[in-house]
């Protein structure tokens, strides 16, 4: 299929306002749309909870910690209802991937929209939570945010070097070792594991088994990796080099020097041709979806896990140049695989028109009605439009909302929620929006715009990303079962 057309950004991939160019939301979703796309590359064609009978209106739920099994969420749910009415009764949920609780907890449908009042969640997440930061690739010390007081620093994720994190990492790490040493490793086991973080030393063999590239039967393992790098190289040869369509080259050929412009690391020469032949090849085998500007980007995490496998000390000092071409080429075989099995659960993002995120950026203003209708109405007064802000969100799946030393843990929820990626994104997105309602409260159109494209998470830590993703994962347990909603 032929390449795929690009917003007006132009040569600047940041996100910057473009006054001059417009699209619409699907005629279904919303009507009379005007928008302006921001600078990001298109082809413009529950968790269950134990809930009781609530015995006044204000009903509070004193505990996060029912939505999960063995998982606790920063803050506290509060959901009112109205006093005019409204039943409660219980229903089963098998819609969530991520870890499930008992079958007899769980949340009913609402027949009355209930008040959602999330009260503010700590920036640091409890103690439970303290097994996930400290696992990830190794953030330097000084970039942690060190806790304010006391009760902070009991419920902050212990820094590099404590005993407390020495022992969380040793027992977390053993969990994913005895679930990755059986003879077929249980992927649901190894999903709920990796769905709070994965340790970077085993990161690359829990990425692989979770999108379905490796087979989970240890025995057939090597052969079954060896099979698919073989036939990646195949194509490369048969479609690259032999063969190559110049207006898809062209267009990869504008996009990767502006690949993850922040990290220099991704600007070397050997690293932007494994790039190019990776969105090459995933362009000719997908012609629904072509090559869709903003799937460069979605590359960089792969490449960073899997060659941390080849290479030893910080990304910065890799010495890609000297890697034996056998090993760079199993490294870019991998990332080609594991970035379509990822895509393959989004594919209607980066069809014709892109239907798949206009729909999401529909949901994502119904979700953010419900749940802050404050906020929802001050960007409408502000004339401010999901569009505007959201487009680049799930273009890019909010890689370059996040400092990229910490896209690894991002990405290890997402490839951890495996067919329900797509669903949880909305979620993500909907708790990103909402980290900063106070200050969006305080601003007017111009200011929002700028403020949501470039959100200040310089200075972010895994808490950060902790507490989004478990608001997220709240969220959704929480509005999963209501009858009319996001439909």
């Amino acid at each position: 299929m032929s390449a795929q057309q690009t917003c007006s950004a132009g040569d600047n991939y940041q996100g910057n306002l473009d006054k001059s160019s417009t699209s619409s939301r699907p005629v279904s979703a919303v009507s009379n749309t005007s928008t302006v796309l921001n600078g990001v590359g298109t082809r413009l064609t529950s968790q269950q909870g134990t809930k009781t009978q609530p015995k006044s209106p204000g009903f509070c739920l004193k505990s996060v910690q029912g939505f999960l099994r063995g998982r606790s969420l920063p803050g506290t749910l509060r959901m009112n209802r109205s006093t005019s009415g409204g039943s409660w009764s219980t229903a089963k949920n098998n819609g969530s991937q991520t870890p499930a609780a008992p079958e007899n907890q769980a949340i009913s449908p609402v027949h009355r929209k209930p008040a959602l009042d999330v009260e503010k969640i700590p920036e640091t997440p409890p103690p439970d939570a303290s097994a996930r930061s400290c696992l990830q690739s190794p953030i330097p010390t000084e970039k942690r945010r060190p806790a304010s007081s006391a009760a902070a620093s009991n419920a902050a994720s212990p820094l590099p070097g404590d005993s407390g994190d020495r022992q969380s990492m040793d027992s977390r790490r053993e969990k994913f070792r005895r679930v990755l040493a059986a003879p077929t490793v249980d992927l649901d086991a190894l999903r709920e594991l990796a769905w709070n973080g994965v340790p970077a030393d085993i990161r690359p063999a829990v990425w692989r088994l979770l999108l379905g590239y490796a087979p989970p039967n240890q025995d057939r393992q090597e052969e079954g990796l060896r099979r698919k790098r073989e036939q990646y190289a195949g194509w490369v040869a048969q479609y690259f080099e032999e063969n190559a369509e110049e207006h898809i080259l062209k267009q990869i050929g504008l996009d990767v020097p502006r690949t993850s412009p922040g990290v220099p690391f991704f600007h070397r020469p050997e690293l932007q041709r494994s790039l190019t032949r990776i969105l090459y090849i995933r362009a000719i085998r997908n012609p629904a979806s072509g090559y869709v500007q903003g799937i460069n980007d979605l590359v960089t995490p792969f490449l960073r896990v899997f060659l941390s496998e080849v290479c030893d000390g910080d990304m910065d000092s890799w010495d890609v140049d000297s890697l034996p071409s056998e090993a760079l080429g199993q490294v870019e075989a991998d990332c080609y695989w594991c970035l379509a099995k990822m895509l393959d659960t989004i594919q209607d993002h980066y069809t014709f028109a892109q239907p798949g995120i206009q729909l999401s950026v529909y949901k994502l203003s119904e979700l953010v009605r419900r749940i802050d209708e404050k906020i929802y109405n001050h960007l409408l007064d502000n004339n401010v439009e999901f569009l505007q802000f959201s487009f680049r969100w799930f273009n890019c799946l909010l890689l370059r909302e996040f400092p990229f030393l910490l896209v690894d843990r991002l990405w290890d929820t997402y490839i951890s929620e495996g067919d329900n990626f797509a669903d949880f994104l909305v979620y993500a997105c909907a708790a990103f929006l909402l980290t900063w309602s106070t200050k969006l409260l305080n601003m007017e159109f111009q200011d929002m715009i700028m403020f949501l494209q470039s959100p200040p998470t310089e200075h972010w830590t895994y808490d950060q990303v902790d507490t989004v993703m478990s608001k997220a994962f709240l969220w959704r347990a929480v509005f999963s079962h209501a009858q009319s909603h996001l439909k």
